[in-house]
């Protein structure tokens, strides 16, 4: 068997958390000790005998008489706990975690269906795989710690059992090829490496055409290049597999077309942390939107193997930024309670204050609570911290390390038969140096690779006080090949320089890893007396301030200091209840004032996204039309798609804004489906100037201006709820006509059925 990546996951075992991050890590005992504090599923034997009848919750059923029978999500999400418990328990060598997932492991093992198939643990034909490839990420810690070769071979032989067929057809199976080439390692049977690559390929052949699909994510559809809108779960457990299959098979178009796709997503869907957007599904870059917990876990975990595969410093330079910022800004400082969903931009977390427009206001996933329904993100917290750092040290091909992530830790390992240890000594991320401390007997000639991060432009690496030979280059893992001795040092310096980065009409501070936010002062309300109890965080300060862009920010004592001022139409929740989104056209109200900015994850209520408070001159559109409908194909371009611009206004009509400005088409038309119309706007500019136009659309659109093309926007979008896009144009003096070709297409789980566009013009103050 061989293996293709630059670096390899070492031993479990071989990570032990020092100094800070032991500390979280003893926190997150709080939940991980009292996991049935969380309730149903992790109340019951889980996979140690099942879970029984499934609890049902608002979410799954909105009928909550209705007995719901046994199904495969329970063991999907005590899969998730169970692997979190037992790295953490690895982690402290906690024999009773460990022991709690020998048990199910065993049972798992000592049950196989009549087809020699393992995790078959409820009742019923419609049995799905999907639940095994996370409980078997939890086999391949056991069994890596105590080289268990009863299990291994347990498992090998349920993949060798399971067909390609089945692997490639049904809800998410086809991530069992994680599993199925970690038994490849194992065994270097190549047929279940063929196996892999056969059921891959059936899995496209299966989904393709491209569906519009939001659980699964052919190759096909993952390399079009085209804007998809997917689960955040499925895509995180999806990028994954064709980086696998580079890994064990060396065929380097994997690795590529993955990397290629992810760019496309990141560029389309990236919030502030560094995670997509996921709220479920993508929804765009809009810092109010935010991101499912369960998010933070998957999509680091897909990231390691990007990292394994490329040896490039952008990817841990990314798990970094999302585990120093979105996993503390999800949880309670206890570690007793985690938000399902979370925002960069949240001025309430409550149970009525979902402001995503997915189950907008009728689930509690805003709010701060042991258990949620479904737990999928109640299992998932477990799993994010102990996979980060036993992933903080890893092995090159040739067995030497590389330290990827810094935290504070101790390396242990054995190279060319000698044991050595590396101590690793830091504040980081709140200081801006690394100590290595070398252990060992006698002296070793190795290679040592440390991390230079995209974001350090100045690095300097000392050994034993004296420059290194070796040069640091922003962006890569510098190698350091010598002799090494019982007490060498290595020093790594990595100063941090506070950026404003710029998105549309506002702004947000980082500084090294970390993102920094404005908190925002609460009261804290529990349910009951409990640690556990749910929590709502309402606001008890102000929150309406912007920055203008290139405003420099000063560091002291861990915060960053920042000249702001207060902004109109920004100071209230909406309805009550629910965050406001940046406004577009908020004005300064107010003198400037100091502003104090902490990290990301130790507000759990923040502005981290600041309006910029330019002042804006409205452009009217006096009018707005619609021609007639023209059928639609999501498969297709739209800008292939439609007649030309003068019949796609033929007949038209005049339309009738609604309160938010939004011109509603399946209002005007009545119901209808996979069609595309023009909607022309009437824009009067009193001269001839430069102006924007901001645009939101449902579901995508293509936008002309006076007759010249001046934007698209990929479907599917949401005109409403999303943040609009910003357009530079030059209008002429006198009316203009904006035309869009503006489409209909699928709905999506968390989209609402919807066809129109909200379209604002207006100049703006250099």
């Amino acid at each position: 068997m061989r293996y293709y990546g630059y670096f390899h996951e070492c031993g479990p075992q071989n990570v032990t958390p020092l100094g800070h991050l032991k500390a979280i890590l003893e926190k997150q005992q709080n939940l991980s000790s009292h996991f049935k504090e969380q309730g149903y599923p992790f109340d019951t034997p889980m996979w140690d005998g099942g879970t029984g009848k499934v609890v049902s919750c608002p979410v799954i059923s909105h009928d909550p008489t209705v007995e719901i029978p046994e199904t495969w999500w329970p063991y999907e999400q005590s899969a998730y706990l169970l692997d979190g418990v037992l790295r953490l328990g690895i982690l402290f060598n906690d024999q009773e975690k460990i022991e709690l997932f020998r048990r199910n492991a065993a049972y798992v093992a000592n049950h196989p269906d009549q087809d020699g198939l393992l995790g078959h643990c409820y009742p019923g034909n419609n049995i799905s795989e999907w639940p095994m490839a996370v409980f078997f990420r939890a086999v391949h810690a056991y069994c890596e710690l105590t080289q268990d070769e009863e299990l291994k071979k347990a498992f090998i032989s349920h993949y060798t059992a399971l067909s390609a067929q089945k692997i490639c057809s049904e809800f998410r199976n086809i991530c069992n090829l994680e599993g199925l080439l970690k038994c490849y390692e194992w065994s270097g049977d190549d047929q279940l490496l063929e196996k892999a690559l056969e059921a891959f390929h059936l899995y496209d052949k299966c989904y393709s055409p491209p569906s519009e699909n939001e659980f699964e994510l052919p190759w096909s559809r993952l390399t079009s290049g085209r804007n998809f809108v997917i689960h955040g779960v499925s895509f995180s457990e999806f990028l994954k597999l064709p980086v696998m299959l580079y890994l064990y098979s060396g065929d380097r178009k994997y690795l590529d077309g993955a990397e290629k796709a992810l760019a496309d997503v990141l560029a389309r869907h990236e919030q502030i942390t560094g995670l997509p957007c996921s709220i479920e599904n993508f929804a765009g870059r809009d810092p109010l939107q935010g991101y499912e917990t369960c998010v933070i876990t998957d999509f680091t975990w897909a990231l390691g193997y990007f990292l394994m595969a490329s040896g490039k410093a952008e990817y841990a330079d990314r798990i970094e930024k999302i585990i120093f910022n979105a996993l503390p800004g999800a949880v309670t400082e206890d570690f007793c309670t985690l938000q399902y969903l979370s925002s960069p931009n949240q001025m309430v977390a409550a149970d009525y204050a979902n402001h995503s427009f997915f189950l907008r206001g009728t689930a509690c996933f805003r709010q701060f609570r042991a258990d949620h329904r479904p737990q999928c993100c109640a299992g998932n917290i477990h799993r994010i911290l102990p996979n980060f750092a036993m992933r903080s040290w890893m092995v090159d091909a040739e067995g030497n390390p590389a330290a990827v992530f810094y935290v504070p830790s101790s390396y242990r390992s054995t190279l060319h038969g000698q044991e050595y240890v590396i101590t690793e000594e830091t504040s980081y991320p709140d200081d801006e140096t690394i100590r290595f401390r070398f252990s060992m007997t006698g002296s070793l000639e190795m290679a040592f690779s440390c991390r230079i991060p995209g974001w350090c432009r100045n690095a300097s690496i000392l050994i034993n006080g004296v420059p290194a030979d070796v040069a640091p280059e922003c962006g890569t893992f510098c190698r350091i090949l010598r002799k090494w001795h019982d007490g060498d040092e290595v020093t790594v310096t990595l100063p941090m320089e506070i950026v404003q980065k710029q998105d549309r009409y506002w702004s947000y501070y980082e500084r090294g890893p970390l993102v920094y936010s404005l908190p925002i002062p609460f009261t804290e309300v529990r349910e009951y007396q409990s640690v556990y109890a749910p929590r709502n965080l309402l606001p008890a300060g102000r929150w309406n301030y912007g920055v203008a862009p290139g405003t420099p920010a000063s560091f002291e004592n861990g915060t960053l200091r920042v000249k702001g001022f207060p902004v109109s139409g920004f100071d209230a929740l909406v309805q009550g209840r629910y965050s406001p989104e940046l406004p577009l056209w908020g004005k300064r109200c107010g003198d400037d004032e100091m502003l104090t900015l902490i990290p990301y994850g130790q507000a759990k209520l923040r502005i981290t996204a600041f309006p910029d408070g330019i002042e804006r001159e409205v452009v009217p559109v006096f009018q707005v039309l619609a021609g007639k409908p023209f059928p639609y194909d999501h498969f297709a371009p739209l800008s292939e798609q439609g007649p030309g611009l003068e019949e796609l206004l033929a007949e038209e009509s005049e339309l009738q804004m609604d309160s938010s400005g939004y011109y509603d088409l399946l209002h005007h038309f009545g119901p209808m489906k996979d069609v595309l119309c023009g909607m022309h706007f009437r824009i009067w500019s009193e001269k001839e100037q430069d102006a924007f136009i901001a645009a939101g659309v449902s579901d995508g659109a293509e936008g002309y201006l006076n007759n010249e093309h001046c934007f698209s926007i990929e479907p599917p979008c949401d005109g409403e709820f999303m943040a609009p896009f910003i357009y530079p144009v030059r209008l002429h003096h006198g009316f203009n006509d904006l035309v869009l070709k503006v489409c209909e297409g699928p709905t999506l789980m968390q989209y609402r059925s919807a066809w129109g566009a909200r379209i604002q013009v207006y100049t703006q103050k250099k």
